[in-house]
């Protein structure tokens, strides 16, 4: 077993000082709308078949716009509506449940909430969840094992000295992300096995590679497997650095052929090999030998967001009408907070009552496992 390295540990939470935005609140680590820009691909289309569609809802509006509720004049001072996303590809996506026994065992035996505990913000603990991951075992042939895909059974074999390969440290892993509320899906390319973890903090799906300890980022926002193909195919590499063990060096293009063919799995299901509907993307930096495969016509299909509450705002008088919607992975119930009061659970609809002066409202989905999820919100000035 790798040793545990506090100091180590240490270093790599001062590496990972992400600081998002503060968009609404204190409590709130969700950045304002990520965009193509700061991702990677400066072309990068948004998924398709978002809902609600155009609606005359106040989410439909621009921030800075004046409207009319029931005589009185208001104006949209601020607008960070997300998206609810429905496509191929969310649609054959198998999610494993939070209740799982064997999840709760391992989250308690390895006592992963102190693992986590040094990271100050989601992402870090994510990050220092992975490297625990890398930390359990040597790489190396798996042998008469490397068939196995039992997390459990993995880590106890890993305690006794026996070595593993990629496609542990993935099962691995995304059982224990799950354990901890947190979603991971298994990832592939040619000869290697990886995961992408959604990050509630970012708002987007990140690569996670336990392998070799890895993500990357560019400026401080970490990277997708499409965004770090996108970047390395283009060689649009400013600003995109790679964090290994902790340490940061820039990626460089001579990698870039290892990224032409990279496959989704559409499940997530425990002690499983990645199965089920596969997806990857054609384009034409990608060579032919997965062009027979499912691949949807907009790769960003394949980033369909999660755990977001969307926000549908109907007027209805002086009043506003209020739904939400969510693609949220073991859901467990609708919170909202009004003028920055206290977080309360809400029915997924609701009608809100301005009063004069400044009004805000934010909405958000909680998971089984007492995750929450980004924040969407609107505040309104409301005038006599």
């Amino acid at each position: 077993m790798r040793t545990s390295m506090t100091i180590l540990c240490g270093v790599l939470v001062g590496l990972l000082t992400l600081a998002a935005p503060d968009v609404w609140s204190q409590d709130d680590v969700s950045p304002r709308k990520t965009n193509a820009s700061d991702t990677g691909d400066k072309a990068a289309p948004t998924p398709s078949e978002v809902t609600p569609a155009a609606s005359a809802g106040l989410e439909a509006r621009e921030e800075g716009e004046t409207v009319t509720l029931g005589g009185r004049k208001v104006t949209i001072r601020k607008l960070d509506i997300l998206p609810y996303v429905e496509n191929a590809c969310t649609k054959v996506f198998t999610w494993e449940k939070s209740d799982l026994p064997e999840l709760k065992e391992l989250r308690e035996k390895y006592k992963l909430d102190e693992v986590v505990a040094p990271g100050k913000t989601e992402f870090e603990k994510q990050v220092l969840l992975m490297d625990w991951v890398f930390r359990q075992w040597k790489f190396g042939h798996a042998r008469e094992l490397v068939a196995l895909r039992d997390p459990a059974k993995i880590l106890e074999e890993a305690q006794k000295g026996h070595k593993f390969q990629c496609m542990h440290s993935e099962v691995v892993l995304r059982a224990l992300m799950g354990s901890m509320g947190w979603v991971a899906r298994p990832m592939g390319k040619p000869k290697h096995s990886y995961n992408e973890v959604w990050s509630n903090q970012f708002r987007k799906w990140v690569r996670m590679d336990a392998t070799s300890n890895s993500y990357a980022v560019r400026g401080e926002i970490p990277l997708s497997t499409y965004e770090l193909r996108m970047a390395l195919m283009k060689n649009d590499l400013d600003g995109v650095v790679g964090v290994t063990k902790g340490e940061r060096k820039p990626v460089v293009v001579k990698f870039a052929s290892r990224w032409k063919r990279i496959s989704f799995y559409m499940n997530d299901v425990y002690g499983k090999r990645p199965g089920g509907k596969v997806f990857t993307v054609v384009d034409e930096f990608s060579d032919g030998a997965y062009h027979n495969w499912p691949h949807p016509e907009n790769p960003m299909d394949l980033y369909f967001p999660i755990n977001q509450a969307a926000l549908t705002l109907l007027p209805d008088g002086q009043n506003v009408k209020v739904s939400i919607r969510t693609l949220t992975p073991n859901f467990d119930r609708f919170q909202v907070r009004i003028d920055g009061k206290d977080w309360a659970d809400s029915k997924e609809a609701f009608t809100w009552a301005p009063h004069e002066g400044e009004n805000r409202l934010e909405a958000r989905s909680i998971n089984k496992l007492g995750v929450a999820g980004p924040v969407s919100g609107v505040m309104l000035t409301v005038g006599k």
